[in-house]
């Protein structure tokens, strides 16, 4: 019989502080997904990647980094920063 905290077959123990930390890791994860790189979000802008990488350095958009360094910027930062297209007058 396993015993709690000794690893398996299938993994660490769910019993085992490692265990919640691999739960935390995923739910943090998901939460992150739908972040965007600094190209798709200068696309979705159309504008630069250097211009979003002088407003991250201005902290005029809010991102996070990931463990390599990268930007990664919500998408909530996208919905804030789009301009609604112009409506035509009506004549």
């Amino acid at each position: 019989m396993k015993k709690p905290g000794e690893v398996g077959g299938t993994g660490v123990d769910s019993a085992h502080p490692a265990g919640k930390a691999l739960d935390v890791h995923r739910s943090s994860y998901a939460q992150h997904a739908r972040d965007l790189t600094v190209s798709t979000f200068a696309t979705a802008l159309s504008v630069s990647p250097r211009t979003v990488r002088d407003w991250l350095a201005a902290g005029e958009v809010k991102a996070r980094r990931t463990v390599g360094g990268h930007w990664r910027i919500p998408r909530s930062e996208l919905d804030r920063l789009r301009v609604p297209a112009p409506t035509s007058a009506a004549a």
